[in-house]
């Protein structure tokens, strides 16, 4: 799924949860097309303006569109940043171990002209894979050329390209090699696109946005001038928005010119976020689980009063004081073996179960469990945040938790639960 969806497996950060879990859930609600005026130029080898063709529709509920991210979140998660400019592509074929099939690829020879994150020789090289095996080396050779063909007409001349480690990829058996990375892949959707006769660039403009296309339309780019590269595709992209063009975005994962809602971005701004992307994924982090921490029901207590379990907790000095909280979801497991603590192994416990909602009326919350609580029976509370900005964290915020035994008088004080890291 990772893979799928274009995040590095070192991507264990709060951008990758906005990235796995915001972007799949929240972003593919959403149909918020922003597109350039059809036939916006691009740049050939040598360097006249070219005009693309139309960029495909897809159907929008598939799983298997790549979904656009940030250039921040990109820039974090590739091994590679780089200013470069187009020699040659060619067709080529490889051959995974122990599998009769054999793969397509579409190989880029690069001049680099400048290395904005990691470092490499004076040539470089992208990979790109075919999701269309073939049973024998001569069919994957027909293959290799026949998409070698369908490249998009914008991806020639200057380029700002974001490439990984190719050695990390599924297609690839081979020892790293030198200067060679991985671009992206002709992808296939599955869910429309079975028999594999349209697959799809997903490094483009119109996917992933690994391949930013020089935007001056009167030749190369110059040393009078700073070189513009494109962020949209000149007819969209394939789920119909980019990250920028949703409101529930929040500013901090998008750069300024994603921000500005620019068509375009500077050579010197991309210098800038590859300069800082580290830091600022680092700071995001900790606001991430700051903020995150501070959504949880606080000082969560339990008490058996008769026949009932009373949960109080702290919601801040004020509904509006924990941002974003629209209120509280309450879940009780029954602890199999009796145990009060927090076990991770399953079989300690008994299936979750949801008691109710609670809304953020007070500062200070409860709630009454009295479905069936039997005397003695230890009983694990779990109290959700509901959160207002699905965006950030899916459906749900933070987590309390609380254990106790229906005893008449009993009472217990509960703890926030450690804040999840995606990796």
């Amino acid at each position: 799924m990772i893979r799928m969806l274009g995040v590095s497996r070192r991507a264990g950060n709060w951008l990758a949860a906005v990235a796995l879990v915001g972007a799949a859930v929240v972003l593919a609600m959403a149909a918020c097309a922003a597109v350039m005026p059809a036939g916006a130029p691009g740049n050939a080898l040598d360097g006249k303006a070219i005009h693309t063709t139309p960029a495909p529709q897809y159907d929008h509920h598939s799983p298997y569109i790549p979904i656009p991210y940030s250039l921040l979140l990109t820039t974090y998660v590739v091994d590679v940043v780089a200013h470069v400019k187009l020699k040659s592509v060619q067709g080529e074929v490889q051959q995974t171990d122990g599998s009769n099939s054999y793969w397509p690829v579409v190989r880029y020879e690069f001049d680099a002209l400048e290395y904005l994150k990691g470092s490499g020789g004076n040539t470089l090289w992208g990979q790109v894979f075919v999701e269309h095996p073939a049973q024998s080396e001569e069919a994957a050779r027909e293959l290799a050329a026949r998409y070698v063909q369908r490249i998009d007409p914008l991806h020639t001349g200057e380029a700002i390209v974001f490439m990984e480690d190719e050695e990390s990829f599924l297609y690839t058996t081979r020892a790293h090699r030198k200067d060679h990375y991985y671009l992206g892949r002709f992808y296939r959707d599955w869910f429309s696109d079975i028999e594999a006769t349209n697959l799809r660039e997903d490094y483009s403009l119109a996917g992933l946005r690994r391949w930013l296309p020089l935007a001056a339309s009167d030749g190369v780019s110059g040393a009078s001038e700073e070189p513009q590269f494109m962020l949209r595709h000149p007819n969209g992209n394939y789920l119909g928005y980019y990250p920028e063009d949703v409101p529930y975005v929040p500013r901090e994962v998008l750069n300024a010119a994603e921000v500005s809602g620019s068509s375009v971005i500077g050579l010197s701004e991309l210098r800038h976020i590859a300069e800082n992307a580290s830091s600022a994924m680092e700071q995001g982090s900790r606001e991430y689980f700051a903020r995150r921490v501070g959504m949880a029901a606080r000082n969560l207590t339990a008490e058996v009063v008769g026949d009932a379990v009373v949960l109080r907790w702290d919601a801040g000095t004020s509904p509006a004081a924990v941002d974003g909280v629209k209120g509280y979801r309450v879940f009780r497991q029954a602890s199999v073996e009796g145990r009060p603590g927090f076990s991770g192994l399953q079989s300690l416990e008994s299936g979750l179960v949801k008691l109710g909602d609670a809304a953020a009326a007070s500062s200070r919350m409860s709630y009454v469990d009295r479905a069936g609580v039997l005397p003695g029976a230890t009983y694990i509370y779990r109290v959700w945040t509901l959160e207002e900005d699905v965006y950030v964290f899916g459906e749900y915020g933070a987590e309390a938790r609380v254990a106790i035994v229906a005893a008449d008088g009993a009472k217990a004080a509960g703890e926030v639960v450690p804040v999840q890291v995606y990796y």
